[in-house]
């Protein structure tokens, strides 16, 4: 049957953003309206490094093994009135085999406030980069050494490069690489010109539903990950169960004459999985949470008729794989 039949309601918020991704990256903020972005700002520097306080930082981390006590103590007293993004150089500098050196930071870090979690961080660059504050970009700059979560390093450089009128692309980055904190020095292992993780999850689970509405099996089944999950509670463990599944998914649309998506959001795995039923937890437990994304759905078959679920996309090394279905569930 004709692919007329699929009505994707692709509405965008900005930037290869679904419409109601603003929303959600609030709500994991804590934050009630768009008019709070200034929070936002002010949350993103309290966990960033300047590149002073990055140079601070390594001098007073190197003095420790000074032989004098005297240069070791002012050097942590430095360190213990750093600011809390230098955790991130701190746990770098800890995993030497100074063992006096670990003890040392480890007693420091014990005492500095906690950094907050990678899916916060996430939502709080995505929201830099879609509501555009001024010095948006220099603020993701300070803080890109210091995100330790290599998902949250790739959202900062797709946002530097979505806010070059602002001054700062992420190819300057790497123009003056000495005078940045040991930390960033590992970034470019990463691929300055990649999707988003964010964008990675909405263009796979894009493909997703345009190859279900031209029934084009094969292809479909080529970027699924066995066992395919259905809502947790049945799996797909073969290619042959994989493509009969794949198969009723796509008549079971057909059955409706009206039927369309919504794409509404983008979760992280730990997100998602805060709200997942047992079954779906089960189903998600041999992927690590941070490469694990959840994007939303909102299927209407008739008018009046609902159903809100999830596509679950993980985020591998040799590109995204399509999990399977989750229920998803509102807050």
């Amino acid at each position: 049957m004709s692919a007329m039949i699929w009505v994707a309601s692709l509405l965008w918020a900005g930037p290869g953003f679904p419409l109601y991704q603003s929303e959600e990256d609030l709500r994991c903020l804590r934050l009630r309206a768009p008019e709070e972005i200034g929070h936002v700002a002010e949350l993103v520097r309290r966990f960033s490094l300047t590149r002073q306080q990055g140079k601070d930082v390594e001098s007073a981390l190197e003095r420790l093994n000074d032989p004098e006590y005297a240069v070791r103590l002012k050097a942590q007293e430095a360190l213990a009135s750093a600011p809390p993004g230098a955790i991130a150089l701190f746990r770098q500098a800890a995993q030497g085999p100074d063992l006096h050196l670990r003890r040392a930071l480890s007693r420091i870090e014990l005492r500095m406030a906690p950094r907050w979690p990678a899916f916060q961080a996430e939502a709080a660059v995505r929201l830099l980069r879609l509501h555009r504050p001024p010095h948006a970009a220099k603020i993701l700059w300070d803080y890109l050494p210091t995100a330790e979560d290599p998902q949250v390093q790739a959202e900062i450089l797709a946002a530097l490069r979505d806010l070059q009128e602002q001054g700062l692309t992420p190819a300057d980055l790497f123009t003056d690489a000495d005078a940045w904190p040991c930390q960033l020095r590992a970034l470019p292992l990463l691929k300055l010109d990649a999707e988003a993780p964010t964008e990675q999850a909405l263009t796979a689970a894009r493909t997703f539903f345009r190859l279900l509405a031209l029934e084009k099996t094969d292809e479909l089944a080529e970027m699924c990950h066995l066992p395919f999950t259905m809502g947790g509670v049945h799996e797909a463990k073969s290619p042959g169960e994989l493509r009969a599944a794949l198969v009723q998914m796509s008549a079971n649309s057909r059955k409706y004459k009206n039927f369309s998506l919504s794409m509404l959001h983008v979760r992280r795995g730990e997100v998602f999985l805060a709200h997942a039923t047992t079954d779906e937890a089960a189903a998600l437990k041999p992927f690590p949470p941070g490469e694990v994304r959840a994007v939303a759905i909102k299927l209407r078959y008739n008018v009046g008729e609902e159903e809100m679920g999830a596509i679950l996309v993980w985020l591998s090394p040799q590109g995204p794989r399509i999990l399977g279905l989750g229920q998803g569930r509102s807050r």
